[in-house]
C-alpha cells in the first residue's frame, strides 16, 4: 500500500492525484522523529498526529529541505541530487502547500549520470575534465534561470511540451510495433484461407468420385453425421440418397459449377426429419431423413417429422401411457394365479395326509392289545409312563374325564417346577397329555404329609427315649 499525506486537503499519494496526468508525481514523505518535533507539527497543522503519519514535502519550505549535495572537486563546485532527502531542524509544516516544485533537479540528475558514464568509457582524462567543467557551467546557468520566476514558468511549459511529444512518439512507436506484429500473424491465416477457397464448395460439404458420378456429402459439425447425400450422375442429373439407402431421382440438371454450388446450398434448406424423439426407437424404418413434399405430415409444424416417424411416435407414446396400468394388472393376475396354485397344492397335501392317517388307524386296529403291551415293555420306565398316558388320553375325545396315574403326576410336577413356560407350551400344543395347574394342585392337597419328611413313629420313639 502506497504512502499518503495525512493532511486531509492534500491529494498527494492518492489515486486521483497519481493518475490525473497519466504518470505518477514524484513525492517525498517525512515523519516526526522526536516527541518535541511531533508537538510542534501538531500545533502548526492543528490536528493530532502519530509518529507513523506521513506528510509530503509540499507542506514544507524548499529551503528547509535538503534536496541536493554540494561537493568541491579540484576547486570547482559540484551539485548532485541527494539520495535521501532530509529535513532541517527548523522545518515546520503548514496546511497549505509552501513548496514550489522544481523538477529541474531530477532532470539535471538524469543528464549528469549519463554524462558521467559516457565520459568514463569514451573520453580520456583531459576530455573528462572539460566535460565536467562544461556541465558545471551549464548547471550554474540552469540554477540561475530557475530562480528567476519568469524563466521558471517558461521552463516548466517547455518541459511539459517535451514530455507530451515524447509520450506521443512512444505511443506511435508502440502502434507501429503492434501493426507489424499483426501483419506477421495474419499472413499465415490468409494463406490458409486462400488454399481452402480452392475447392469452391459450400462449408461442411465434401465430394467423392465414384464410377457412376460424383457424390456430395454434407457433415454435421456437432454430431459428425451425414445430413445430406447427393449424387451427380454422368448425364448431369441429380439423385438424392436417403439414410435408409433409398434413391430419389430429381428432375434437375446442372450444367455449370456455379449452379452446383447454388443447388448444394438449397439442399441445406431441406427440412430434416427429427424422428420420434424417443430413445428406445429414434427413427422409423421407413424414414428417409428428409421430408419430401409428398411425405410431409403437416405444414408449419414446430418439429418437422415424416408420416412414418409420426405414426411410430404416436404408437410408442400410447404404449408408454398404458404400460403402468399393464404392469399393475399383470402383477395382480400373476398373484391370483400363484394363490390358486398354492390352494391346489395344499388340498393335495391334505388329502394325502388323510390317507396316511386312515392307513395308520387301520393298522393299529389290526394289532392286538398283547402285542402293544409287549412293545411298550421294551421301552425305558420313563417312556412307558408317557406312552401309556398318551394311549389313555387318546381314548377320550376331550380333556375332560381323564384319569392320571400317580407316577405321571410326579413327572408333570417335575416339568412344571423346572420351567412353567415349557409346561404351558407342551400343554397348549397337545404334545403331551399334561393336566392343568388346578388339577396338579388338587393332587398335592390329597397327598398326606407323611409322604414327605420323617415318619410320626420316629417322633414318638424319640419322646419315649427322652422320658
Amino acid at each position: 500500500m502506497g504512502k499518503t499525506c495525512i493532511v486531509k486537503s492534500c491529494p498527494s499519494g492518492r489515486k486521483l492525484n497519481t493518475s490525473k496526468h497519466g504518470s505518477p508525481q514524484l513525492l517525498s514523505f517525512f515523519r516526526p522523529t522526536t516527541s518535541v518535533e511531533l508537538d510542534k507539527w501538531q500545533r502548526c497543522l492543528g490536528n493530532k498526529l502519530k509518529a507513523t503519519d506521513n506528510i509530503c514535502h509540499l507542506h514544507f519550505i524548499e529551503e528547509h529541505i535538503k534536496l541536493y549535495d554540494k561537493f568541491m572537486i579540484d576547486g570547482e563546485l559540484k551539485i548532485f541530487p541527494a539520495v535521501k532527502k532530509m529535513l532541517k531542524n527548523e522545518a515546520l509544516p503548514t496546511i497549505e502547500h509552501q513548496f514550489i516544485p522544481i523538477p529541474a533537479y531530477e532532470l539535471q540528475a538524469s543528464i549528469i549520470e549519463p554524462q558521467k558514464s559516457t565520459s568514463c568509457h569514451n573520453h580520456s582524462g583531459d576530455d573528462q575534465q572539460d566535460s565536467m567543467q562544461n556541465s558545471s557551467i551549464e548547471q550554474h546557468e540552469l540554477l540561475d534561470d530557475l530562480y528567476n520566476p519568469n524563466n521558471a514558468t517558461n521552463y516548466y511549459e517547455q518541459m511539459e511540451q517535451d514530455l507530451e511529444e515524447s509520450l506521443l512518439s512512444q505511443q506511435s512507436n508502440d502502434d507501429l510495433n503492434n501493426n507489424v506484429a499483426k501483419e506477421t500473424t495474419i499472413q499465415p491465416i490468409e494463406s490458409f484461407r486462400d488454399i481452402l477457397k480452392c475447392p469452391m464448395l459450400p462449408s461442411f460439404w465434401m465430394h467423392v468420385e465414384k464410377p457412376d458420378g460424383l457424390e456430395f456429402l454434407r457433415m454435421d459439425p456437432s454430431t459428425k453425421e451425414t445430413k445430406n447425400y447427393i449424387r451427380l450422375n454422368e448425364d448431369l442429373s441429380v439423385t438424392a440418397i436417403f439414410s435408409n439407402d433409398e434413391e430419389l431421382p430429381l428432375y434437375v440438371k446442372i450444367n455449370y459449377f456455379k449452379n452446383l454450388c447454388e443447388f448444394l446450398k438449397s439442399v441445406e434448406r431441406w427440412p430434416l426429419c427429427i424422428g420420434t424423439q424417443i430413445d428406445s426407437n429414434k427413427y422409423s424404418k421407413l424414414c428417409k431423413g428428409v421430408i419430401i413434399s409428398g411425405d410431409a405430415y403437416q405444414r408449419n409444424q414446430r418439429n418437422p417429422r415424416c408420416k412414418s416417424c409420426h405414426i411410430l411416435r404416436k404408437r410408442l407414446q400410447s404404449r408408454k401411457s398404458t404400460s403402468i396400468l399393464l404392469e399393475k394388472t399383470t402383477a395382480l393376475k400373476r398373484r391370483a394365479s400363484n394363490l390358486v396354485k398354492q390352494n391346489k397344492r395344499l388340498k393335495r397335501m391334505k388329502s394325502g395326509l388323510k390317507e396316511k392317517v386312515f392307513m395308520a388307524k387301520s393298522k393299529c386296529a389290526q394289532k392286538s392289545q398283547a402285542v402293544l403291551q409287549e412293545a411298550i415293555k421294551n421301552l425305558p420306565q420313563e417312556f412307558q409312563t408317557v406312552v401309556i398316558s398318551c394311549f389313555e388320553a387318546a381314548k377320550k375325545k376331550t380333556s375332560k374325564g381323564r384319569r392320571y396315574t400317580l407316577e405321571w403326576i410326579y413327572e408333570c410336577l417335575l416339568i412344571r417346577l423346572k420351567n412353567r413356560n415349557t409346561y404351558r407350551f407342551l400343554r397348549s400344543r397337545n404334545i403331551l397329555p399334561l393336566p392343568s395347574l388346578e388339577t396338579l394342585s388338587k393332587f398335592i392337597r390329597k397327598i398326606s404329609g407323611s409322604a414327605y419328611g420323617f415318619q410320626p413313629a420316629t417322633f414318638h420313639s424319640l419322646k419315649d427315649a427322652k422320658q
